[in-house]
């Protein structure tokens, strides 16, 4: 993705490493010309691309302050906890990423 202009409408994009999130970036250029587009990642090693934010969307502090500066004009979220045994052997970490995860993004968006 090319470098964009930061005062374009900001577009956050969760889960941008999973399936549905990188789908969604790729195809970001046509469908969303004009938007400066965001991807969201949870972990990350390295130096990151300028369209690219290391986030826990677990950590609601974080996610905050994150939306402030600039805030983004859409929340697409893609971002889970999807792997069935997982969530079943840990339920409480399942309902975090989640549930309350998404209930935070769906605050700050409103």
């Amino acid at each position: 993705m090319k470098t964009q202009d930061s005062s374009q409408p900001k577009v956050w994009v969760s889960g941008a490493a999973g399936l549905i999130g990188n789908c969604l970036i790729q195809s970001a250029p046509t469908e969303l010309p004009g938007h400066h587009v965001m991807r969201l990642v949870r972990n990350a090693d390295g130096v990151l691309p300028e369209t690219t934010l290391a986030l826990d969307l677990t950590n609601f502090a974080a996610v905050r302050r994150a939306f402030q500066e600039p805030r983004p004009q859409l929340v697409i979220h893609c971002a889970a906890m999807s792997r069935s045994p997982l969530c079943q052997s840990q339920p409480q970490e399942a309902r975090r990423a989640n549930v309350d995860a998404t209930q935070n993004l769906a605050d700050l968006a409103a």
